[in-house]
């Protein structure tokens, strides 16, 4: 449950609310303060004037500021992951900051194009405006092994781990950890307008 945006989960059973607020860090874009990100300092997934350990320092991508990177840009889209997040730039590029155990803000060099982002647990997706999905971080149930030929996508949504691709036919396509049934797509169901993936 989440009580704001700049609050996290409370709720044991979630691990994050929604795309764009996590239980360790939530983001959001403000008019008065452009890109101003709200979380956890301890993980960096938001930059904190704080000294910490070594193990810690490491994880900071960025400058320690509240205000969040100074060369962000013009944020498009955002999404936050467990400890970390993922913005979409209006140049069609994409930043990520915070905890980097797994690759999770090791965003593909040279990825361009953009349109759409996601982020789950320990992995990011990214819709490019040819219809092609692009993943990274954790991928221990194939959570970022994007279906080969997966094209005509419109949207994507990223869960604990497994992640959902909406296409421009109203199919869904889904991959990654199965095990209560979550990347397995209902036989019939076309016309689709919107996707989520829960944890």
């Amino acid at each position: 449950m989440c009580s704001s945006a700049r609050a996290a989960c409370t709720s044991a059973s979630s691990r994050r609310c929604s795309a764009a607020i996590g239980s360790s860090s939530s983001s959001k874009p403000s008019i008065a303060e452009p890109n101003l990100a709200y979380g956890n300092p301890i993980d960096g997934s938001v930059p904190q004037p704080l000294e910490r350990s070594f193990e810690h320092r490491k994880m900071a991508r960025f400058p320690r500021e509240n205000t969040g990177p100074a060369t962000l840009g013009t944020a498009q889209g955002i999404s936050a992951g467990f400890a970390f997040n993922v913005v979409l730039l209006a140049n069609g590029t994409v930043v990520a900051w915070g905890d980097d155990f797994v690759g999770e803000t090791n965003v593909p060099v040279g990825l361009s194009g953009v349109v759409a982002v996601a982020a789950g647990d320990d992995h990011a997706l990214a819709l490019k405006n040819d219809g092609s999905v692009v993943a990274w971080g954790y991928s221990n149930a194939g959570q970022t092994s994007v279906p080969p030929g997966l094209g005509g996508v419109i949207a994507v949504a990223a869960g604990g781990e497994h992640s959902l691709a909406l296409k421009s036919d109203g199919t869904v396509v889904a991959w990654g950890n199965n095990s209560s049934g979550e990347a397995t797509v209902p036989a019939g169901p076309s016309g689709v307008v919107a996707i989520a993936a829960g944890l």
